[in-house]
């Protein structure tokens, strides 16, 4: 069977099966930001139906996906009989239920909901200081891994982090592939929150990492400037997903009017413009580098060496991402970081490039490690401010790690400086 062009990307990693996702059916529980991003991301991924016990307009969720059926009831768990009654027609067969509160009676009832029924049942929470989840404690136990978490504001860049890997467990679950690991359950501190921001960030790159980096930049009223040359495209929609109703529309200037859409406050403009070797990030504190290929890193590793500005660098596979700070004068380049030479990607001059199609000859790619990458950028910026300068991976089945960066490049980058 032919799989939608929005998730041609996903279906291409090896033994994907779009057919299990598409016959799946969600309970999501909660209305504040972790239900909000789960939402985002079930939709993204193309479950067949989502009922959320909640209610949000954080985003335009039904504009989203149309392939899927959303229903958001206002409703709250706060007794047994309220979750036996929302999950009556829940089917062990193909359907889930997801906690993302931070209500101890929601997740203590909604637990015992789903086990009287035989469902699987995947309970998470966030806050601003970190974020945790488990797919095996129920009652009694479920109220005392999450018990540090009750009644605390949830956060976004921790909502973010944790949310997508939650949704690659159940992912594992729906759909298995030969080589997974499993997280039953996962506890995180440590990524960096902040209510407000009084930085220029000069940002390039407007796709899948850009798509959530510029969404935690926003909400800190950041000053944001986006930069992006390529259009909207139909395979982009399954981990893309403000691009709605935009095929055929630069992704720069369709992010900023998206954004803005959801946070009016925000200072945030659109550039239609590729990154060449006469690139200048004059004026801005932070280059946020969301780019999808080595030569676009190298004109922005060395445009940061040129003009003393620090650079935010992430990337992304099907299964892991990285994100790191390079701070002239602090810390080692990209090229050092890295350990090959960006400028190995460079095509010859006299290449011309070819036009691209659609799809043609892209990677294989989905919602989740792009989702981590940008959460780890927000991180990597908020304590490369306190000067700590940290490199943070994830990897699926194994979470999220940092570790210190070298404060200076090796002898042979220095040696080609001074050349």
């Amino acid at each position: 069977m032919a799989v939608p062009q929005r998730y041609d990307r996903q279906s291409r990693i090896k033994n994907w099966n779009q057919e299990r996702i598409s016959c799946t059916e969600a309970y999501l529980v909660g209305s504040d930001v972790l239900s909000d991003i789960m939402l985002v991301d079930l939709l993204s991924l193309g479950f067949s139906r989502v009922y959320r016990i909640g209610q949000s307009k954080s985003f335009e969720f039904e504009k989203i996906n149309p392939d899927v059926y959303l229903e958001q009831t206002g409703e709250n768990i706060t007794t047994l009989q309220d979750a036996r009654r929302v999950f009556s027609e829940a089917n062990p067969k193909n359907s889930i239920i997801i906690e993302c509160s931070n209500d101890g009676r929601s997740k203590y009832f909604s637990s015992i909901g789903a086990r009287e029924k035989n469902l699987n049942f995947f309970s998470a929470s966030s806050t601003e200081n970190g974020f945790s989840f488990t797919t095996k404690q129920m009652d009694e136990q479920l109220i005392q891994y999450h018990l540090s978490d009750f009644d605390k504001v949830q956060g976004f860049n921790n909502s973010l982090a944790c949310s997508a890997i939650l949704s690659d467990e159940i992912r594992k679950m729906i759909m298995p592939i030969e080589g997974d690991i499993r997280l039953e359950e996962y506890r995180h501190s440590g990524i960096k929150e902040a209510n407000s921001l009084d930085k220029k960030i000069l940002q390039v790159g407007a796709g899948a990492i850009g798509t959530f980096s510029a969404l935690a930049l926003a909400r800190m009223n950041a000053q944001i400037t986006l930069v992006d040359f390529d259009t909207v495209e139909e395979s982009n929609l399954n981990r893309q997903f403000l691009f709605y109703n935009s095929l055929g529309r630069n992704k720069a200037e369709t992010l900023a009017e998206r954004v803005r859409t959801y946070n009016p406050r925000c200072a945030i403009r659109g550039i239609n413009k590729k990154i060449t070797r006469d690139f200048e990030p004059k004026n801005f504190d932070f280059v946020f580098s969301c780019v999808d290929n080595n030569e676009a890193r190298y004109f922005l590793n060395e445009s940061a060496r040129k003009y003393n500005v620090p650079l935010i660098n992430a990337g992304s596979s099907t299964d892991g991402c990285s994100s790191a700070v390079y701070y002239p004068g602090k810390t080692a380049c990209l090229d050092c970081q890295l350990g090959f030479k960006l400028s190995d990607a460079m095509k010859p001059k006299e290449e011309v490039e070819a036009k691209r199609k659609p799809c043609e000859c892209f990677h294989p790619s989905l919602i989740i490690p792009n989702q981590i990458a940008g959460a780890l950028m927000i991180d990597s910026m908020l304590k490369s401010i306190e000067e700590n300068y940290q490199k943070s991976e994830y990897s699926s089945g194994f979470g999220i790690n940092s570790g210190s960066i070298n404060d200076s490049c090796f002898r042979m980058c220095k040696s080609k400086e001074q050349k």
